[in-house]
């Protein structure tokens, strides 16, 4: 019998983009996303806010570093602190600028965004993976050409124009976020999303379609812009900000 210990499924990113809402350049699009070995987020600044795009790159970035803690109670309290002590030095730092007076008032209010994070085991190890989310930015789970898992909405009529938010300013507790785990094997697909992306792949879902597919040949052509474009043209997708990150796993090496 091989003395040799099983290694985990390895999360491989295929694909990761935003586009903004039309009419908009890329400067102006409020969702941001990062990713690393094992880990990928997505988070979607509030447009009414404030510098939110930052808010949400700061979310995103910290949650993705090689430091970043557990993905539990503990870990994301920490990751929060983290994020909003980095926040609040960019805040310190762009006020001593020359800028307005309103400038400064909405660095001292600060701002919101949703969020969604993925964090798979260490390189070796055994354990479940592991999703934390705040508001409608979602992870889909596709195994065996079935949707195994939406998070954290699951219908298209849960989306609404005041979903949770994480505030930069002020504390939010790590038990204000839901979680999800389960157990990835090879061939499995992830995929993260913003609200309006999100919504739209579960109203196709709802009408006995599958999504995945459809996202599969947008990875596949390198194509969100047209595909994003497209769907807005045919009334099935908002004019919003949008993201989507496509994670394949593999067999562990």
């Amino acid at each position: 019998m091989s003395s040799r210990r099983a290694r985990s499924p390895r999360p491989v990113l295929k694909f990761s983009a935003s586009v903004p809402k039309e009419g908009n350049g890329t400067h102006e699009c409020d969702d941001r996303f990062s990713s690393g070995a094992r880990r990928f987020a997505v988070a979607d600044g509030v447009s009414e806010g404030g510098f939110s795009e930052i808010w949400a790159a700061i979310l995103a970035n910290a949650f993705c570093r090689p430091s970043a803690g557990d993905v539990d109670a503990k870990g994301l309290d920490a990751w929060l602190g983290r994020s909003r002590a980095e926040w609040q030095r960019w805040a310190a730092e762009t006020s001593k600028r020359e800028v307005p007076w309103f400038t400064r008032e909405m660095l001292r209010r600060g701002t919101h965004a949703t969020f969604v994070g993925l964090a798979f085991p260490a390189r070796g190890a055994s354990g479940a993976w592991r999703a934390v989310a705040c508001g409608d930015s979602c992870v889909f789970v596709v195994r065996d050409d079935r949707l195994a898992l939406s998070f954290p909405m699951s219908g298209s009529r849960e989306f609404h124009n005041t979903p949770p938010l994480v505030p930069a300013s002020r504390a939010t507790r790590a038990d204000a976020l839901r979680m999800a785990t389960g157990t990835a094997r090879a061939g499995d697909a992830f995929y993260l999303a913003t609200d309006a992306l999100a919504q739209w792949f579960l109203a196709n879902h709802e009408r006995g379609e599958k999504p995945w597919v459809t996202l599969d040949r947008v990875v596949a052509s390198h194509g969100l812009d047209a595909f994003v474009a497209a769907s807005r043209a045919a009334h099935v997708l908002k004019n919003d900000d949008v993201t989507l990150l496509s994670i394949a796993v593999e067999a562990g090496a």
